[in-house]
């Protein structure tokens, strides 16, 4: 199968060489086209499998879920459950760099080491509506409570404004590293004149602390939550996703 990496190497557009043909007027070098509505728009994910159009483009990713059912018989991945199937792909494609992991461990070592400790994770900014972030808090505190008293938690967001309930109750317990956070709705990601390399550094290198402690609490309608689920073989019962998985549901 040949890949290419620009779009100025593929096939010219036309209705015969790209699918949906709502591309064809507009080029698929535009960010979005009748995303949502119009011929062409929230097409089910089937429609795309097997097309002989050689550019096929997509308006939304299509989940794992619901991709399962197609798996050719002959392919490792057939029968296997979505869980499953992340962690094969994670561990046969995901490869951190050496930087991430070795901050991630330096900062284990220097605040979490040496104590029962567990990772909690809260989504808010922009997310916190989406994801009931204010609604889920007595969850995550009933979680906590139940927790040795003792315990260091490793507590990791993108909105400042959901440190201070945890500190409030656990006190100095509560750890947290010295990233860039948002303190309004807009996501971090999205403010303007912000390093955006570092903020992908940031993230991965608290997921990957995350990954390095005993236990794991977070919501599972976060995609961050979601993959430090299957980003590791979690003990039994060490990993709870208030709200269930977003990587479960099948989006078509």
């Amino acid at each position: 199968m040949l890949f290419r990496s620009r779009l100025a190497d593929l096939p010219i557009v036309s209705a015969r060489t790209c699918y949906p043909p709502k591309w064809v007027a507009v080029g698929i070098a535009t960010a979005e086209h009748m995303k949502t509505n119009g011929p062409g728009s929230r097409i089910y994910s089937l429609f795309f499998l097997e097309r002989p159009e050689p550019i096929v483009v997509t308006d939304f990713f299509i989940s794992t879920p619901s991709l399962l059912p197609w798996i050719e018989e002959n392919h490792p991945l057939r029968g296997m459950t979505a869980e499953a199937v992340y962690r094969y792909i994670l561990r046969k494609y995901f490869r951190p760099r050496a930087a991430v992991l070795d901050a991630a461990q330096s900062f284990y070592d220097r605040h979490l080491a040496g104590a029962p400790n567990i990772a909690v994770h809260m989504r808010g900014s922009d997310k916190k509506d989406e994801t009931k972030t204010t609604a889920l808090l007595p969850e995550y505190f009933q979680h906590l409570d139940e927790a040795d008293k003792n315990t260091r938690i490793f507590l990791f967001t993108d909105d400042a404004r959901c440190i201070e309930p945890f500190r409030e109750r656990y006190g100095a317990r509560v750890v947290t590293a010295d990233v860039l956070r948002t303190e309004t709705d807009i996501g971090v990601h999205h403010t303007g004149g912000l390093d955006k390399v570092r903020l992908g550094m940031e993230a991965m290198t608290e997921v990957y602390t995350a990954l390095l402690c005993g236990r794991f609490l977070g919501n599972g309608m976060s995609n961050m939550s979601a993959f430090v689920s299957v980003l590791k073989d979690w003990p039994e019962d060490a990993c709870v996703l208030l709200n269930g998985s977003i990587l479960q549901i099948s989006l078509t």
